[in-house]
C-alpha cells in the first residue's frame, strides 16, 4: 500500500513541479521541475517505461518536446538524449531545472507511446484534463524517494480532484504533495468544469466524476456504482482506503486522434482510484451496464489477497518490467470474483452469470493447450501481450472450479473467498512470500493437500478442465456441444435491473414481433416476467411443440405495447452449454445454497465425501 501523507522533509529536500493547463496549443501543457541540488556531475532524468497497473512497455518520454535543462540561476546545461525515455544532463553538482512541453496521448499516434487511453492524457481546454502523472512527470535517478510538490496554474472555470491532498491558493493555484514518486504517479488528477458526487459504504467515502460532455447524471451514477460498491464492501469486509474515486470519461468518436476498437476501451485501477474511458453509449441502460462491470473487476483489485505482495511484484521497476507466475491469479480471480459478486447481489441474474462464464469458456479454448503460470511469466514479454486476454478467460474460469473444489474438500465450510480472507487476516502489513511459494501458501492455509492436484493440472499444466467433475457439485450440468430445433420470437439479451426490478432486452440477434433496444419485458401471454422465471417461460414458448400464439407486453417510453408474430425456427448448434437443474436432489441443493449466498456451513451437510 502506497502512503500519500505529506512529507516532512525540508523544502530543500523536495521536488518542486508547477504545471501550466493554459496553454495556446489546446492539445499540449507546460511542465517545469526543479530537483534538488545532486551530488553528481551528470545525473539521468527518466520517464518511466512501466507504468501501475500497465502490462506493456510504454514509451511516456515520447509525449515529451522542447525539453530544455539549466541551473537554478538560469544557465543552460549540457543535455544528451539516451533512449525515448531517458536523458543523461550534465549538472555539475547544483540544483536542477527542466522544462518542456507533454502532449495530449489521444491526439499522438497511439505507435509513438503504446498508451491506452486509460493511462495517457487529455486535454479539453475549458472542460476537463486527466493527468496521468506516470505519462507527465520524470523522475531522476536516485531521487525518487523525495516529496514532491506539483503547482498547477489552471483556468478558474476548472476544479481538481485526486487522492493526493490538495490545497488552493488565493490565485486559484492548486497545490498536490506526494510522499515520494511512486505515490505520485499512483494517482492521477482530474480537472472538470464538472463537481463530483460522494457517497458511502462501509468505512470509505467514494468520490464520483464524470466529463462535463458525458450523457451521466447524478441518479445515474448513483444508482449503478453504489451497489456494486456495497456490494464488495461485504464481500471484501471492507476497503483498505478512506477515500476512492471514480474518474469516468466518455470518448466520442472525434475524441481521438485513432480511432478505438472496442477492446481499446477500459479501465486502469490506482491505489485509491480508477480512471474508466469507455464509449460514449447513447443508451443510458447500455452505458449503466457498463460502467457496473468495469468498477466491479476494478474495485476487487483492492481486495487484499488480490494484491499479495510477492518478492517479484512488491515493487514497481519502472525500467524494466518484472515477471510473476500469478498474473492469472491477479486478474482471473478478480474478474470471476467481480461476476460472482454481482450474481450475488442481484446485480446480475443467475442465466447472465453462465453466459459470461460460457463466453469465457469458448475464448479460452482458442489458446488452448495453455499454462496459467508459464504464460503469467511469459505474457509481459514482447510479441506476448495477447496472451494476457486469457488470464481474463481461463483465469477466470479455473478460479470458479477452484472454488467449487473449496465447496467439495470442506464439505460447504471453505470457499475461494474465505481461503483468500484467510490468507489476508495471516498477513501482517509488510508480509512479503516468494513468488514460487504462494501456490504452497494458499495449500497450506486451505489444509486440504488435494488441491496439489488441482494447481498442477490446471494451473500449472495444460490439462483440459472437465467441467462435469466440477459443476454437477451444484446441480449445473456442462454440455461441450448441443445442437437442437427451437422456434425463436425474439434472440436477445435480457438484463435484470436490480433497483426498478425491470427485465430489459438488449443485444437483440433475431427479432419478429418487432421488440426494440432498451424494453422493459413485463408479460408474456399474460404470465408476469421475473427475473426467476423469464428463463423458463423462453424456453416454454421456444419448443416446437408449443403451438399456441405468444403475446409480449413490453414498455417503451412509458407506453405499454402488446408484440406479436410468427416464430422463425433455427437448428442450433451451441457450444460450452450448461443446463441448471430445476429440482436438484438434496446434496446438490446445500452446495449451490452455499454457493450462491457465499454463507459456509458451520455444520454437517447433506452428503459425506469417502
Amino acid at each position: 500500500m502506497l502512503l500519500f501523507a505529506t512529507s516532512r522533509a525540508n523544502a530543500a529536500d523536495t521536488v518542486n513541479v508547477v504545471i501550466k493547463l493554459q496553454k495556446t496549443n489546446p492539445n499540449q501543457i507546460a511542465v517545469s521541475i526543479t530537483y534538488p541540488k545532486s551530488d553528481a556531475d551528470r545525473v539521468k532524468l527518466i520517464f518511466p517505461s512501466y507504468l501501475p497497473g500497465a502490462f506493456n512497455e510504454v514509451a511516456t518520454g515520447n509525449l515529451a518536446s522542447e525539453l530544455l535543462a539549466s541551473n537554478v540561476d538560469g544557465a543552460s546545461l549540457a543535455l544528451k538524449k539516451l533512449s525515448y525515455n531517458e536523458y543523461e544532463i550534465e549538472t555539475k553538482r547544483s540544483a536542477l531545472k527542466v522544462s518542456y512541453l507533454i502532449n495530449d496521448s489521444w491526439f499522438t499516434d497511439y505507435a509513438k507511446h503504446g498508451l491506452m487511453p486509460q493511462m495517457g492524457t487529455v486535454f479539453k481546454p475549458e472542460e476537463f484534463f486527466l493527468l496521468n502523472l506516470g505519462c507527465v512527470l520524470p523522475f531522476l535517478e536516485g531521487k525518487e524517494k523525495l516529496p514532491v510538490k506539483v503547482s498547477v496554474s489552471k483556468p478558474a472555470v476548472l476544479n481538481g480532484f485526486s487522492p493526493l491532498r490538495k490545497s488552493v491558493d488565493a490565485q486559484n493555484a492548486e497545490t498536490y504533495v506526494a510522499s515520494n514518486y511512486l505515490a505520485l504517479i499512483d494517482n492521477p488528477i482530474v480537472f472538470t468544469n464538472g463537481y463530483e458526487i460522494t457517497f458511502r459504504s462501509g468505512g470509505t467515502v467514494f468520490h464520483c466524476i464524470a466529463n462535463a460532455y458525458g450523457k451521466l447524471s447524478d441518479q445515474l451514477l448513483m444508482k449503478t456504482l453504489k451497489p456494486v460498491c456495497d456490494g464488495i464492501t461485504k464481500f471484501c469486509k471492507g476497503y483498505p482506503v478512506k477515500d476512492y474515486y471514480f474518474f469516468i470519461l466518455l470518448l466520442d468518436s472525434n475524441d481521438t486522434k485513432t480511432r478505438l476498437s472496442e477492446e481499446d476501451f477500459g479501465a486502469m485501477q490506482h491505489s485509491a482510484s480508477t480512471v474508466m474511458v469507455l464509449k460514449n453509449y447513447q443508451d443510458n441502460y447500455k452505458l449503466q451496464r457498463e460502467i457496473q462491470a468495469t468498477a466491479s473487476h476494478e474495485l476487487f483489485h483492492l481486495f487484499q489477497p488480490l494484491n499479495i505482495k510477492t518478492d517479484l511484484n512488491s515493487k514497481l521497476n519502472m525500467r524494466a518490467k518484472v515477471q510473476t507466475a500469478h498474473l492469472w491469479f491477479y486478474e482471473g480471480v478478480t474478474e470471476y470474483f467481480s461476476l460472482l459478486m454481482q450474481m450475488r447481489e442481484d446485480l446480475i441474474t443467475q442465466t447472465e452469470f453462465i453466459t459470461e462464464m460460457r463466453n469465457k469458456m469458448s475464448l479460452m479454448q482458442f489458446y488452448e493447450p495453455f499454462s496459467l503460470t508459464e504464460q503469467s511469466e511469459k505474457s509481459l514479454m514482447s510479441g506476448n501481450e495477447t496472451v494476457y486476454r486469457n488470464f481474463y478467460y481461463k483465469g477466470a474460469v479455473v478460479a470458479m472450479m477452484l472454488d467449487l473444489r473449496l465447496l467439495e474438500l470442506s464439505q460447504g465450510q471453505l470457499n475461494l473467498q474465505e481461503l483468500l480472507l484467510r490468507f489476508k487476516r495471516s498477513m501482517n502489513e509488510n508480509y512479503v512470500v516468494k513468488d514460487e511459494e504462494l501456490i504452497t501458501e494458499l495449500v497450506r492455509i486451505s489444509s486440504f493437500t488435494e488441491l496439489n492436484d488441482f494447481f498442477n493440472d490446471f494451473v500449472g499444466g495444460t490439462k483440459a478442465v472437465d467441467f462435469n467433475k466440477f459443476l454437477p457439485l451444484i446441480g449445473w450440468i456442462y454440455e461441450p456441444i448441443r445442437e437442437d430445433t427451437s422456434q425463436m420470437y425474439v434472440n436477445a439479451a435480457y438484463r435484470y435491473d436490480k433497483g426498478s426490478k425491470n427485465i430489459y432486452v438488449t443485444n437483440i440477434n433475431i427479432d419478429q414481433i418487432g421488440i426494440q433496444e432498451g424494453d422493459v419485458l413485463l408479460k408474456i401471454n399474460n404470465k408476469k416476467v421475473y427475473k426467476d422465471n423469464i428463463d423458463e417461460l423462453m424456453d416454454k414458448i421456444s419448443n416446437t411443440n408449443y403451438n399456441r400464439s405468444v403475446t409480449f407486453l413490453v414498455k417503451r417510453k412509458g407506453q405499454e405495447l402488446k408484440l406479436t408474430g410468427k416464430p422463425l425456427v433455427v437448428n442450433k448448434t451451441q457450444r460450452n452449454v450448461v443446463k441448471v437443474e430445476k429440482r436438484p436432489a438434496p446434496d446438490k441443493q446445500f452446495y449451490r445454497n452455499v454457493y450462491k449466498s457465499g454463507q459456509l456451513s458451520t455444520g454437517k451437510p447433506y452428503r459425506l465425501l469417502n
